[in-house]
């Protein structure tokens, strides 16, 4: 699963994480996730950890805020 924002439609939920960061509702690139590692192969995670992600790309963990318990 992985959490998914379109800044073309809005939509802002839980998708099944198919390694592909394409809007479910309009078909967007224009988004950005939150994936859990869990996920993620150890080769995509050593990818993800030694990029340059550009700061408008990030989320702090106020973003993710969903009112549940952590």
């Amino acid at each position: 699963m992985a959490r998914l924002q379109c800044r073309s439609c809005g939509f802002d939920g839980e998708i099944e994480w198919d390694g592909q960061f394409v809007c479910p509702s309009c078909g967007s690139t224009n988004t950005r996730a939150a994936i859990a590692t869990a996920e993620l192969s150890d080769a995509e995670i050593e990818m993800i950890a030694n990029s340059e992600i550009p700061e408008e790309f990030r989320w702090n963990s106020d973003d993710l805020d969903d009112g549940g318990d952590r």
